[in-house]
């Protein structure tokens, strides 16, 4: 009896402990942002790699820590060889960040991300192998997008073959100190998987490369542009791509870089985590969660809601998913864990995506300080065009608002009946919604619409609120952006402030789950419309990941 009781009990413990653990054979990735030159890191960097409680809770789940060649050229040799020996003692490897495109000297091209000299490699390199330092791998900075795909004017587009050859130059210096070193690349998502002949390009670059650098590339990982509709589609084609060709997938999981707060982004961060893996299904081989954003600004302690090390912690607790679940009488189904034990207690959001020409859009709003450097602006909307996107727009527009210092008058734009761009195309009609004017705008993936305002002046450092009444039918949501570019006192662009809506919640209600993890929706509470999606939500708590299952069409 006692010997059944603690095979029982040894059963129970091995059960629990793999809930606890991510999917089999996924690599948790960590890069909080390392000081260098320009910027001072995480605020509580001198915390991390340390034989410290908080470090190690953390330290016990990543395989991989994350530091910039700028950290590496601006630490001392004392932090260095401090931050070596913590990572070999915990079982971490360590990886660099590589702009990888070589830099030709007098080139006018290839002065932005992505592209770096040799010579910096050089340095970065030698320091860390003079000071004993292993360095396990170096990623890729997206060289199929910043080297061919990429239309900005400093970019150099250039043929793979060549793209190939320039990266080689760079890997090639750290392999001279470093033989055995991992080389993965990142692109961006959409990115490359955008373009029609990106699979191939891809595995061109990715052949040449192997060849010049005697070694296979091991792993993508995507960069995912979270705001854009069709981004689960995109991520969904990488992974397959990447692991019909042997290679690991992973994911950076970040938040959104328009998140004011700490708060905002570790809840974007999580909600994204949840969308791709239980929404959409997506399990990637690694997780590498790291920001480049202004928040989260510190790291540790894992048990709170708002660093960077609570998004481990959150990742590496139980996954949940939503079961049984029908729809003819009302929405109801079950919760349960990945040992597919009930969730008792257990709240559920239902939100039905998409409005319609009856209510009211909700008003998308961005604020902040107009830039010191800023003389102009001019508002725009861009609809399947300067995103690198396209999609299915069923959108309720209202007028674009740009205000500052909170004044009653400003800038107050419609959408024009007839696109100037391409006439005829799209359909733009006037719609009434709430004794407010609303323009209903329909563009098919295959067209394009845009519009910019006349150029207005702006006061730097004066705080701005700018915003639009914006809906989408349906589940999808804005490919594009209504736009704000700042101009600079010759009206020469500066940059943009964005405002992007990925799907578009028109009604939401929340039950919580019985005891046997339960819940219904009664039928009043759903869409009886056949074309309208439905969305169930867990945002998951102290024990549990969240959940996430779409019911009914998604729009592509």
């Amino acid at each position: 009896m006692i010997r059944e009781w603690s095979i029982r009990l040894t059963a129970s413990i091995l059960i629990w402990i793999a809930g606890c653990l991510p999917t089999l054979g996924q690599a948790i990735w960590f890069g909080p942002p390392s000081p260098n030159p320009h910027s001072h890191g995480a605020a509580d960097w001198r915390d991390l790699l340390h034989q410290s409680a908080a470090w190690s809770e953390l330290a016990d789940h990543i395989q991989v820590f994350e530091v910039t060649a700028g950290y590496v050229m601006s630490a001392s040799d004392n932090e260095l060889r401090s931050m070596g020996a913590d990572l070999t003692r915990n079982h971490i490897g360590l990886t660099i960040g590589l702009q990888s495109i070589a830099q030709i000297n007098g080139e006018v091209c290839g002065h932005q991300e992505g592209y770096g000299s040799p010579m910096d490699s050089i340095r970065t390199a030698s320091r860390l192998a003079q000071l004993g330092i292993p360095l396990n791998s170096v990623g890729l900075d997206e060289p199929l997008w910043f080297g061919h795909y990429d239309p900005d004017p400093q970019a150099c587009q250039l043929p793979v073959t060549e793209i190939a050859r320039r990266v080689a130059l760079n890997v090639r210096e750290y392999q001279k100190y470093f033989p055995k070193l991992d080389v993965y690349t990142i692109e961006p998502s959409p990115g490359p998987s955008s373009r029609p002949d990106w699979s191939q390009n891809f595995r061109l670059l990715m052949g040449s490369l192997a060849a010049q650098i005697g070694k296979s590339v091991s792993s993508l990982l995507v960069d995912v542009n979270w705001r854009l509709p069709q981004y689960a589609e995109s991520v969904h084609s990488l992974a397959a791509f990447a692991r019909g060709e042997g290679l690991k997938f992973g994911v950076i999981y970040n938040g959104d870089g328009l998140d004011t707060t700490d708060a905002a982004w570790t809840a974007d961060a999580r909600l994204h985590i949840d969308e791709l893996e239980s929404g959409h299904g997506v399990s990637p081989d690694i997780a590498s969660i790291q920001t480049w954003d202004a928040h989260p600004i510190r790291a540790l302690p894992v048990d709170s809601d708002v660093t960077l090390g609570s998004l481990v912690q959150y990742y590496i607790r139980p996954q949940t998913r939503f079961v049984e679940i029908r729809s003819s009488s009302g929405i109801q189904g079950r919760l349960v864990n990945s040992s597919n034990e009930p969730i008792e207690g257990a709240r559920i959001n239902l939100q039905v995506l998409g409005v319609g020409p009856s209510q009211k859009p909700t008003v998308q709003i961005v604020e902040g300080l107009v830039p010191a450097n800023a003389r102009f602006a001019i508002i725009g909307l861009r609809v399947n065009s300067e995103c690198n996107c396209a999609g299915s727009n069923d959108l309720f527009i209202g007028p674009i608002s740009y205000r500052e210092n909170n004044a009653s008058v400003g800038q107050i734009v419609t959408v024009p009946r007839s696109p100037p761009n391409s006439p005829g195309q799209p359909t733009v009609n006037r719609v009434i919604a709430e004794d407010s004017a609303i323009t209903h705008l329909v563009v098919p993936p295959d067209r394009q619409f845009g519009f910019n305002s006349s150029i207005f002046n702006v006061d730097p450092g004066a705080r701005f609120s700018f915003s639009v009444p914006l809906g989408a039918a349906g589940s999808g949501g804005l490919f594009g952006t209504v736009t704000l570019i700042w101009l600079d006192a010759e009206r020469h662009g500066l940059f943009r402030t964005d405002l992007v809506m990925r799907q578009d919640i028109g009604k939401a209600q929340i039950v919580v789950t019985d005891v046997n993890g339960r819940f219904q929706f009664p039928h009043e509470s759903t869409t009886s419309a056949g074309h309208r999606v439905e969305r169930l939500e867990f945002n998951g708590d102290v024990r549990y990941r969240g959940a996430i299952s779409y019911i009914g069409p998604l729009v592509k």
